[in-house]
């Protein structure tokens, strides 16, 4: 049998040697972040905006390579923080047309500021940086639909009752499937995003330089309005 000579051994040897001591780099404490290529350009909200447009054009998917998972592997930068719904049809990484590294995303049922959201977002804000929160309501939402009916078991009313008091109009009982309004249903998400933004501005009150927004993600096209 052939023997490989010692010295391939040794090359490798100092190849691994050399790629730890590269990963180790990355990984020490205060070492700044490595980017993604392309880098972001223009603001936070500009750059949501622009990949909102492009996923309902021609998406590029920025940053979604093994290639950029690994750049990151020590450390995360998110620009942005995205509050929304659990629904599988409004993933912010798709419909914003990010990638790894580029939205730090909490999802839960009707986009609601609880206490484990709130946490997660001050984390984000304290810890990475991040300077803009989107809390992002969707066309149809389910959960904001139920906040219409009678507060319901446990677990859920908790999320019930944040939605609640965007609910102008409740329904008496949903025993018998009684159709929400549509203009009153899609009112109330609106209003529910504008609520959990506030929730949010009041939490990180003193974190002037963090902005939060509220917007409203339409099934039917794809598009992403950032509300006032």
């Amino acid at each position: 049998m052939r023997r490989t000579p010692a010295i391939v051994y040794f090359c490798l040897f100092v190849l691994v040697l050399v790629c730890r001591g590269q990963a180790d780099e990355n990984c020490q404490p205060g070492a700044p972040c490595p980017v993604c290529d392309p880098p972001r350009s223009g603001t936070e909200l500009d750059a949501l905006r622009e990949g909102n447009a492009r996923f309902r054009s021609t998406p590029n998917h920025l940053h979604q390579s093994a290639e950029c998972a690994k750049r990151l592997a020590c450390c995360q930068k998110p620009f942005a923080i995205v509050l929304s719904c659990s629904d599988s049809r409004v993933p912010p990484e798709i419909v914003f047309d990010q990638g790894v590294g580029d939205l730090f995303t909490i999802r839960v049922a009707g986009n609601v500021a609880s206490p484990a959201a709130l946490g997660s977002i001050e984390y984000a804000v304290a810890h990475l940086g991040a300077k803009l929160v989107v809390v992002m309501g969707h066309q149809r939402c389910g959960a904001v639909e139920a906040a219409f009916c009678p507060r319901p078991g446990p677990h859920i009313d908790a999320i019930w009752d944040l939605i609640r008091p965007a609910v102008r109009k409740p329904l008496p009982s949903c025993e018998h499937h009684e159709r929400v309004d549509p203009t009153e249903w899609e009112e109330a998400v609106r209003t529910n995003a504008k609520n959990m933004a506030k929730l949010i501005a009041d939490d990180l009150r003193g974190g002037s330089a963090v902005k939060v927004v509220s917007a409203y993600y339409k099934l039917d096209d794809g598009t992403v309005e950032f509300l006032k």
